[in-house]
């Protein structure tokens, strides 16, 4: 078993590099007037197409909540669409407006920029090694 130091250790590692990924990442959206949150919505649509508000808040880890005033925004500033299910009027989608689409486009590349930069000293197999321990941590509950 570890020992509780080592497991602090770890966790306040983990915390600092998760607030440096925040700031440094939040500062190319906020150019755009988002933050992180807002542009893991975006990129979840570009990535996936179109979803219902509940599967966006499961899949960015945010509450139904927090989903709502991020949509609205969102819908707001034209860069997503709401739209009712041709099957369950029930149920409304969300997809990317072109706008949306033009802003991923603009914002992609200088986070893949800003990522090179961050991880510009790692080799292949530190990154490999790296993604396998968060991928064990991140399935562990």
């Amino acid at each position: 078993m570890l020992k509780h130091k080592e497991l602090l250790d770890t966790v306040i590692t983990l915390t600092q590099v998760n607030s440096y990924f925040t700031k440094v990442l939040n500062e190319n959206i906020s150019e755009f007037g988002l933050n992180l949150t807002d542009f893991s919505v975006l990129d979840l649509l570009f990535q996936k197409g179109e979803q219902t508000t509940q599967k966006i808040g499961e899949k960015i880890l945010i509450t139904s909540g927090s989903i709502t005033y991020i949509i609205n925004k969102l819908e707001k500033m034209e860069l997503i669409c709401r739209n009712k299910s041709e099957t369950d009027k029930r149920i409304t989608n969300i997809r990317l407006t072109e706008k949306g689409k033009k802003t991923i486009f603009k914002i992609l590349p200088l986070q893949i920029e800003k990522i090179n930069e961050i991880f510009s000293d790692f080799t292949k197999e530190d990154l490999v090694n790296l993604n396998c321990l968060l991928k064990k941590f991140n399935f562990s509950f």
